[in-house]
Formats: C-alpha cells, structure tokens, sequence
C-alpha cells in the first residue's frame, strides 16, 4: 500500500503539451531522477506501478517544473551566486513565463523588467 508521499509522487496524466525553458527543464529532469530514485528505493508498490523510469518522468516532469522554477527564482536571492549566472537565471525565467502566464501578463513581466524578447 502507497503512502501518501508516494501517493503525490504519483503523477497523473498531463496534457502533452506541457513546456518550459531549457534551464526550466535541465533542473526538472534532475529533480524528477531523484524523485524516482528515492521513491523507487523505498516502496516496492511504487516501484511495481513505475517500473520504466522514462515514463515516470514523461508523466511527472509538469510538476517538477513548478518546483524547478522555485528553486532558480531562490537561486536569485543567493549570496554566493555569481551576478552574471543570476542574469541568467533571471533571463531564462522571463523567457519561460510564455509557458506559464496568459500573453498579457508576459507583456507585462517583458516591460517591467525591460526585456524584450516579443
């Protein structure tokens, strides 16, 4: 039987054409793997049910790509990050809210924060 942290671990179907930026999605991939690692080492019942890490991740990764998009917006406020890394990080979140937000709140985010990448 599933706990309930393995229950949330669960993906559920996702319509496919889910997306982000590529840095968006590097870092979801890593914390999908990990996700699958630990899950898959303790509860033989998740296990049986994602047996295929590849379909486990093609399922979960929209999840992940929230917590991915936590993780470099914390990344910003970290001392020990090199500025020119945080401009990049900055960038790729502005180019990823056209995966996330309705075309008139990006045009918004593009002016308030003075890019301009249309």
């Amino acid at each position: 039987m599933l706990n309930d942290v393995e229950q949330i671990m669960l993906p559920r179907r996702i319509e496919r054409r889910t997306r982000a930026h590529k840095m968006v999605l590097g870092i979801a991939k890593e914390m999908a793997n990990e996700c699958y690692e630990a899950c898959a080492s303790k509860s033989n019942d998740w296990y049986t049910r994602w047996p295929v890490r590849r379909n486990y991740i093609r399922q979960a990764l929209p999840y992940f790509f929230v917590q991915a998009r936590g993780q470099l917006a914390r990344m910003l406020r970290m001392p020990g990050i090199p500025e020119d890394r945080k401009q990049e990080i900055a960038e790729a979140l502005i180019l990823d809210a056209q995966f996330t937000v309705e075309p008139a709140q990006r045009a918004d985010l593009l002016k308030k924060f003075g890019g301009n990448h249309g």
